[in-house]
């Protein structure tokens, strides 16, 4: 009888954790940081947006965090383009800083310039 309670509370204790890790994966994929990292997501958040703008007439606090997500790529994009010599100064910045502090938030600058740097290739 006891090794069956130990059981069951492994059993439990598992399903909780995948209940867990379930919810936070749906939260991380909402998030700000993973938008700036995912383009294509980015892209069906601004499309479920502006759909769900036009229906309701209101903008929710989750399409104001996608607004903002995309208006960031933009003008880090903007300023590749602009000023491609910089925005390479930029990135190396980005990795010197990272290289000293690894830090996810020094990671996350890195990943995002370099992105911006992929999107705007030719392939």
């Amino acid at each position: 009888m006891n090794a069956l309670n130990i059981c069951l509370r492994l059993v439990f204790s598992a399903f909780v954790m995948l209940f867990l890790s379930a919810c936070l994966e749906h939260n991380h994929n909402s998030s700000y940081e993973y938008l700036l990292l995912h383009p294509r997501k980015l892209q069906s958040e601004m499309a479920s947006c502006q759909d769900e703008a036009t229906a309701s007439g209101k903008i929710s606090p989750q399409c104001k965090m996608v607004i903002k997500a995309a208006d960031q790529i933009m003008g880090l994009a903007e300023d590749q383009q602009k000023y491609p010599e910089k925005f390479g100064q930029r990135i190396l910045r980005a990795q010197m800083d990272y290289a000293k502090n690894t830090t996810p938030e020094n990671r996350e600058k890195v990943q995002v310039l370099l992105l911006v740097v992929g999107l705007s290739s030719p392939e």
